[in-house]
């Protein structure tokens, strides 16, 4: 993790993904935020699953490997205690590597869970933020009136009828 302040970096699947989050999070234009917000959580919730399933992977590597140490220790001294056979294991090197990336997978599934709420919530916020947009308009008699239904089926009519003509003439 970059330890700047305001980015975040991970690695999921051998790719090192960056996020600038006073950037991205912030609320600036919000036509602009409201037409990206979607996707920006499908990216990061895809790779919220990506790091779920690494931190899965990860426990189950580690668990085969176990299994197979503690076998391993079993067939060469069937009498051992089972608190000694354990011991050995937790004293292996390999067994604080797994450990490590264990706890590795664990934090990059959890810091993307947490910017996939984030845009959760700017998506929220930019919903809020949209609709007293609108109320302010209509308070102050900017928002475009919506026409009765027949009025707008004539209007429709009239623009078809120019878009016809204007073909014609080209």
């Amino acid at each position: 993790m970059n330890k700047k302040y305001g980015i975040i970096s991970v690695d999921v699947d051998g790719e090192q993904v960056s996020m600038d989050v006073d950037e991205e999070l912030r609320i600036g234009d919000i036509d602009y935020d409201m037409g990206r917000v979607a996707a920006q959580m499908a990216f990061w919730g895809e790779l919220w699953g990506q790091a779920e399933s690494q931190r899965v992977e990860a426990d189950s590597d580690y668990r085969f490997w176990r299994a197979q140490l503690g076998e391993s220790i079993l067939n060469k001294d069937p009498k051992i205690p089972e608190w000694k056979a354990k011991q050995k294991i937790e004293a292996s090197p390999k067994f604080q590597r797994y450990k490590d990336g264990i706890a590795k997978a664990a934090r990059n599934a959890t810091m993307l869970r947490a910017v996939f709420l984030s845009f959760q919530t700017k998506a929220s916020m930019l919903q809020s933020k949209g609709a007293r947009a609108r109320a302010e308009m209509e308070a102050t008699g900017m928002a475009t009136k919506r026409k009765p239904e027949g009025e707008r089926e004539v209007l429709k009519d009239k623009m078809r009828k120019m878009n016809i003509k204007k073909k014609k003439s080209v």
